[in-house]
């Protein structure tokens, strides 16, 4: 019998573990990039357009993701908002310095009476005028009105000026409080550091205290205080200390030469014991004035 014919086995039952003489090439390069995790070369092209396709619309998505963030269109991009609109500026306070408004004058009383051509009694106030409808009888009424109302208007003028005046005075006297409050400041503050350090002496007493002008440290700042009214130029408290506390001791010092001055001349007048003063004349001897010979004096 002839024998029996094995049919070729298809590449499906194709042993694995066949030997690399057996194998084909292609067969083995497909071994190892399995082996090695790589794609296989023999899939079919078209897995790998679709893995191509699939990254290309990865990357058209994040190009869209882009564009959307880009300006619009003109080149202008889009304000950014802050959160909440801008706070307003706030209003500057008004500088002491400002001049206030000035009250308006009265003029309720700045009227005439008159009657036009017709008879009729018309009122002509300063403020409205003459009205356009009002005829005049003559010319001499017509120079009348209008001298009229010069004098209501020098009136109107003076009132005026009267309140300008009193508003001026009333903020001079403010001003000058204001300067007056600081510099009491100032010599408040320049006395509390010369007690500090020593300079002057702390009031003993309390300002509450009965007997408190009576303390010599208050006197003293008071004091130093007539002495600055006295002498305009000095604004220091300290430097009017300073002044003053030299002028007197000048002064002291010119007073005590004077007096050592007179004292010498008192002690030169003094001759031989004699308590007689230069150039004055002994006492003239008088009849019966001394009881015996030995109570008349003799000069040696």
């Amino acid at each position: 019998m002839p024998d029996a014919v094995t049919p070729p086995a298809s590449e499906e039952e194709k042993p694995e573990n066949l030997s690399p003489d057996e194998r084909s090439q292609e067969e083995i390069e497909a071994a190892v990039d399995k082996e090695l995790g790589l794609p296989s070369k023999t899939e079919p092209e078209s897995q790998g357009d679709e893995t191509k396709d699939e990254e290309e619309l990865e990357e058209s998505d994040e190009d869209g993701d882009e564009e959307e963030e880009e300006p619009p269109s003109g080149g202008e991009k889009p304000k950014e908002s802050d959160g909440d609109e801008e706070a307003e500026e706030p209003e500057e306070p008004e500088s002491k310095d400002e001049k206030p408004e000035a009250a308006e004058a009265d003029t309720s009383d700045l009227w005439i009476e008159v009657e036009d051509s017709e008879g009729k009694t018309r009122k002509l106030t300063l403020e409205d005028g003459v009205p356009d409808d009002f005829t005049f009888k003559n010319d001499k009424q017509l120079f009348d009105i209008l001298q009229a109302f010069d004098e209501m208007r020098n009136i109107l003028k003076e009132r005026t000026d009267s309140i300008e005046a009193d508003k001026d005075k009333a903020q001079e006297e403010t001003q000058k409080a204001e300067r007056q409050k600081e510099v009491e400041n100032n010599l408040n503050s320049e006395i509390d550091e010369l007690i500090s350090a020593g300079i002057l002496d702390a009031p003993k007493a309390k300002p509450t205290d009965k007997d408190f002008l009576d303390d010599p440290a208050v006197k003293k700042v008071a004091e130093v205080i007539d002495f600055m009214k006295d002498n305009p130029t000095l604004r220091s408290f300290g430097t009017a200390l300073q002044v003053m506390t030299k002028q007197q001791a000048d002064a002291k010092e010119k007073a005590d030469r004077k007096a050592d001055n007179d004292s010498a001349k008192d002690r030169g007048g003094k001759v031989g014991g004699s308590s007689a003063t230069a150039g004055s004349q002994a006492e003239a001897y008088k009849s019966g004035q001394f009881a015996s010979i030995y109570d008349i004096p003799v000069e040696v």
